[in-house]
């Protein structure tokens, strides 16, 4: 059987999501994150839906097949990345060594619960009480790990009771507001893990329909459905104050129980707007940069934090403060950090696979 043509515009997607996300992590969220909250996140758990092929097999090696590729970068870069926090406590070991070691065995710890609070109550708003500056996007990891854990359940009761997915996405909804009721957060995203299972599923439904690429009765009419749907997400952002909404936090915005499913409605409409614009830049000459950026997430998602840091840690050495957000000065400051985040780590992928591409080359020619 023939083997299906990759849907590029998929990948064009999430490289503009990359690119989006370095943006909201270079502390531009002002300017990135009134959308960018709502849609950016539930993108990838859309599109994971989408692609996503049910197999019937047996629910454990299912989910061990899916767990591989993704536990293995996150333990991988998160060793590598704890090289350099240990890096950083070293000038205070001599002076602060009890303390040091229990800031040590906290982040440690933070690695293994991959949450960056652990209180539902915690307002402390920062993310660094478990996680360090340079890992804390990698919780992604281990949350598509449990979605994918829910996802293969809901698909379990699909074959065997014959309940449509959809009819399944109100339950999980529901599941994900009692869970977030608990006064700790769970591990590995598990407070959330149903709402993006119901993300997937939404996206496992856009495939089986093919709403993204049919062809409308009334061509007129579809741009305005989507222009309604991206007002209709921006209308989200700004109602659900998405800049204080996240997936990470268990924070959907101030309305209360209400929050997971507008937060739903919200990066369901998103990401599919932003999927029907980029069939539109299939075949251009930016998409190959972005399809580069889409496929190479998982390495962008670990490296970009560690260059924005040293970026800002090499600006204040040499050029004092940085300036005030919101300045034309800013703009110059951010800008350049954007670009180097971005290409300084493809330009790091690309040097690992010229090394790995090497090391086997000179192992099979040994052989």
């Amino acid at each position: 059987m023939a083997e299906k043509k990759r849907k590029d515009y998929l990948d064009i997607a999430k490289g503009i999501a990359m690119i989006w996300i370095i943006a909201v992590h270079a502390d531009g969220a002002p300017y990135t994150g009134t959308v960018g909250y709502v849609l950016l996140i539930p993108l990838f758990f859309l599109t994971a839906g989408f692609l996503w092929k049910d197999k019937d097999e047996p629910y454990l090696p299912q989910l061990k097949k899916r767990m591989k590729p993704l536990l293995r970068p996150y333990f991988g870069y998160n060793a590598a990345l704890m090289v350099l926090y240990i890096i950083d406590l070293l000038p205070g070991f001599i002076p602060r060594t009890r303390a040091t070691c229990l800031d040590l065995l906290r982040h440690i710890f933070g690695v293994l619960y991959s949450e960056g609070q652990i209180f539902m109550n915690d307002q402390s708003g920062t993310l660094l009480n478990y996680f360090t500056q340079f890992n804390y996007p990698l919780w992604f990891l281990t949350a598509m790990v449990t979605a994918s854990a829910a996802f293969l359940l809901l698909l379990l009761i699909r074959r065997r009771f014959g309940c449509p997915l959809k009819v399944m996405i109100v339950p999980c909804i529901l599941v994900t507001i009692a869970i977030n009721t608990l006064p700790v957060r769970l591990p590995w995203n598990l407070s959330n893990c149903f709402l993006a299972a119901a993300l997937m599923a939404a996206g496992w439904g856009i495939r089986q329909a093919n709403l993204l690429e049919r062809q409308w009765k009334h061509r007129w009419l579809e741009p305005l459905v989507y222009l309604a749907a991206a007002g209709a997400v921006l209308a989200i952002g700004i109602w659900n104050e998405a800049m204080t909404t996240s997936m990470l936090m268990s924070a959907y915005g101030p309305h209360g129980y209400w929050g997971p499913l507008i937060y739903f409605v919200g990066g369901v409409m998103g990401p599919c707007v932003l999927l029907r614009l980029c069939r539109f830049l299939e075949g251009t000459r930016i998409s190959g940069v972005f399809m580069e950026l889409g496929r190479s997430t998982i390495p962008i998602l670990a490296l970009h934090r560690t260059i924005i840091t040293y970026y800002n840690r090499l600006w204040d050495l040499l050029l004092g403060a940085r300036p005030a957000l919101g300045t034309a000065r800013y703009f110059l400051f951010s800008m350049p950090r954007l670009i180097l985040a971005a290409a300084g780590s493809m330009g790091l992928i690309f040097l690992g696979r010229y090394i790995k591409k090497r090391y086997a080359n000179r192992h099979t020619g040994g052989t």
